[in-house]
């Protein structure tokens, strides 16, 4: 395996438990994102995918009607085999990381693309404001737990794009909040907070813990 956080080795080893209850992407949402990046309605056009976890976004642009020809990289071992377990058309799965795509011939693509999927509203960016006080109850529970690498949610990664870090990128960041609700049974709920790699590298006695503060 790539050499990747060891947070994120353990955190997702039941990466069949991810696929199962992590949410998916809403079709306008992807469309609205690849009319961004002027590749929605292109046939054949290519595309780099990077941390493609278990293909829960790559399915959905394999699937599409452009028939994109797609390079998927997930360093993960577990992740990458549901991944490649899924024999995606068009899609070509290698094992690179986001600043090592060695698989990837320069400018080979039309357009490179990151998903990453929230667990609802407590996984969402630091600045997000939950919209009911159930919401606030699990963030709290949420931010409770140790944090020892910057999480998605603390909008770290924003700062290799400000203009004295990179040439490539627009500044200001383009950016577009596009509502999506879903129901889940109380059980579902749970289920999919496990799959957080906080909540799934807890043994022992932190897990009862979490646990008990669940209920």
């Amino acid at each position: 395996m790539s050499q990747i956080h060891p947070q994120a080795t353990r955190g997702f080893h039941a990466a069949n438990l991810y696929e199962t209850h992590r949410p998916s992407y809403p079709s306008y949402a992807i469309s609205a994102l690849l009319s961004r990046i002027r590749v929605a309605g292109v046939p054949g056009a290519r595309l780099v995918e990077l941390g493609a976890g278990t293909g829960k976004f790559t399915s959905l642009l394999a699937a599409r009607p452009e028939k994109y020809e797609i390079v998927a990289g997930e360093p993960h071992d577990e992740m990458r085999g549901v991944l490649e377990g899924k024999a995606l058309r068009g899609v070509k799965i290698v094992d690179d990381r986001g600043e090592s795509l060695r698989s990837v011939e320069e400018d080979w693509a039309g357009g490179v693309v990151i998903a990453q999927d929230a667990v609802d509203e407590v996984n969402a960016p630091i600045d997000h404001t939950p919209t009911t006080p159930y919401e606030s109850r699990l963030k709290a529970i949420i931010r409770s737990l140790p944090n020892p690498v910057n999480l998605y949610r603390e909008l770290k990664w924003k700062d290799v794009l400000l203009p004295e870090q990179q040439q490539f990128f627009q500044w200001p960041l383009k950016e577009e909040e596009l509502p999506y609700e879903i129901a889940l049974s109380r059980e579902s709920i749970w289920e999919r907070f496990a799959t957080m790699s906080q909540v799934s590298s807890l043994k022992g006695e932190e897990l009862q813990v979490w646990d008990i503060s669940r209920s």
